[in-house]
């Protein structure tokens, strides 16, 4: 298993003093976002850390790893995408699963939900396109 460093460090913006700094190596982090006051951290797992210490403050490991993108929705959700091409769907409140999609797409590259389309984007320029019918 390869093991990603994944070191989050918060800097303070008037005083530029550096407040925190926490390995995540052992969630494999591969991305950041900011959700209400809160650190959203995806790879392994999902991490809600602290932004002013950057302490995890709780976590739920993944099936898979986190590869292919991730998006912020409305109502507390968080759409991710794994190296297998499944699309899971998770309320951030809880960090429970509300949905999944098995698309078959193999390494996608990015994940987008807009009016009930999915899109995902893998193979550098080729696109799927899934429609809520």
């Amino acid at each position: 298993v390869k093991t990603v460093e994944s070191v989050v460090t918060v800097w303070g913006i008037e005083s530029g003093d550096m407040m925190g700094t926490v390995d995540y190596s052992h969630h494999d982090v591969t991305r950041l976002l900011v959700w209400q006051e809160r650190l959203v951290l995806v790879g392994l797992s999902i991490v809600l850390g602290d932004p002013h210490t950057a302490e995890e403050l709780t976590s739920r490991r993944l099936d898979s790893p986190v590869s292919g993108g991730v998006q912020l929705l409305p109502q507390n959700q968080v759409l991710i995408c794994d190296h297998q091409g499944r699309v899971t769907l998770l309320d951030l409140l809880e960090l429970n699963v509300v949905g999944e999609l098995e698309t078959g797409i193999r390494e996608p590259s990015q994940v987008s939900l807009v009016a009930g389309q999915l899109l995902l984007g893998y193979k550098s320029k080729q696109f799927a396109v899934f429609n809520d019918e």
